[in-house]
């Protein structure tokens, strides 16, 4: 999971709360640091750049927006980390 880290450009802490990380570490999650160095909190859906540029590189991931609705088990979906699965729908902008 990355997460931002407090600086200049979020006037509060953008942590989550530690009992929060420490059950989502307790189920196996690492939560990867990121510095908002462009974004912060004036436009938080950019932080999801900078979010995945820490990510280890040639690592797979799994990217979740916070209104995903997990119910079931992620082990059971079969991901194809050889072929990226997002949306191929886009337009040059």
């Amino acid at each position: 999971m990355a997460q931002p880290q407090p600086g200049p450009l979020w006037p509060d802490d953008p942590r989550m709360d530690g009992a929060v990380k420490d059950y989502l570490a307790s189920l196996g999650a690492e939560v990867v640091p990121f510095e908002s160095h462009h974004f912060g909190a004036a436009y938080p859906y950019g932080n999801k750049i900078e979010g995945l540029a820490a990510l280890p590189c040639g690592e797979p991931f799994l990217f979740l927006d916070t209104d995903t609705l997990i119910t079931g088990d992620l082990s059971a979906v079969p991901f194809d980390f050889t072929r990226p699965a997002a949306s191929m729908r886009r337009e040059g902008t």
